[in-house]
């Protein structure tokens, strides 16, 4: 499951969860989850549906990315062992020097 903002059609960024096929059940009833589809028994996807998975697949690869990039730093893939008030302002200034690395 990963947070993320996409650019709506007239209302700027919209917050979404994007959510495997197997938190399927649990996410089904909330309106802003977005959730692969998948085929069902002898009945291949059709064009559509693959086309928005494989959409859907492209945003999540470049969030993971991002999440692999900022894991390089150690702020998230260790424990944090510093003062605990400095840890956001520590977090968003990687995570700005990761976006100035690739343009953002």
């Amino acid at each position: 499951m990963l947070f993320c903002s996409i650019k709506g059609a007239n209302r700027g960024y919209i917050q979404v969860l994007l959510a495997t096929s197997r938190n399927r059940i649990y996410f089904r009833r909330r309106s802003n989850v977005i959730i692969p589809y998948k085929r069902k028994k002898k009945q291949p996807l059709s064009k559509e549906e693959k086309l928005h998975n494989k959409q859907l697949a492209s945003i999540r690869v470049r969030i993971e990315h991002k999440i692999g990039q900022i894991k390089t730093f150690k702020i998230m893939s260790d424990v944090y062992r510093n003062f605990q008030k400095k840890y956001g302002l520590r977090f968003n200034i990687i995570a700005g020097l990761v976006n100035f690395k690739c343009g953002f």
